[in-house]
C-alpha cells in the first residue's frame, strides 16, 4: 500500500498538491514493480477502480486518487499557467517569484525523488526518521 498525502494550506484542498500528487501517481503506474507475482501491494475497498499499471497488473486506486490523476492529467499540457493561478502560485507571483513557478513545472527534472527513511533505534512518531534523496524509476 502507498500512500500520498497532500499537505494542503492551512487545512483546505491545494490543486497544486493534488496535480503533484496525480504525477506520481501516474509515474508509479507507469512504473516496473519491484515486487514479485502475487506480493502486489494490498487493495483499497472495493469500491476503488482498478487501473492498468506496466507489466499487466493492476492499481487499485481510491477515489482521492484517480481524483488526483485525472486532475494531473487536465493540468499537464498547461502544467506552468495551471500552477501560476492556484492559490500558492498567485502568492508566488505576487511575491516577485514568477520565475519559479515553471521550474516547478518542470516534469522529470530529477533523477531522484525524497522518500522517508527511519532512524535504527528512534520511533517515528518522536521523529526517527529523515528525509533522503532516492533513485526514482523513470527518471
Amino acid at each position: 500500500r502507498i500512500t500520498l498525502i497532500c499537505a494542503g494550506t492551512h487545512g483546505r484542498f491545494s490543486l497544486d498538491d493534488a496535480v503533484g500528487a496525480g504525477a506520481v501517481i501516474e509515474a508509479l503506474i507507469a512504473a516496473p514493480h519491484p515486487w514479485p507475482e502475487g506480493q502486489e501491494p494490498a487493495s483499497q475497498p472495493p469500491a476503488a477502480a482498478s487501473t492498468p499499471a506496466a507489466g499487466g497488473r493492476r492499481w487499485i486506486l481510491s477515489d482521492a486518487a484517480i481524483a488526483a490523476l485525472q486532475l494531473w492529467q487536465a493540468a499537464r499540457p498547461r502544467l506552468a499557467e495551471t500552477l501560476a493561478g492556484c492559490q500558492h502560485g498567485r502568492l508566488l507571483v505576487e511575491a516577485g517569484f514568477a520565475a519559479d513557478v515553471p521550474v516547478a513545472a518542470a516534469v522529470d527534472a530529477a533523477g531522484f525523488a525524497i522518500a522517508w527513511q527511519p532512524a535504527p533505534g528512534v520511533p517515528e512518531d518522536v521523529g526517527g526518521g529523515w528525509f533522503v534523496p532516492t533513485d526514482f524509476p523513470g527518471n
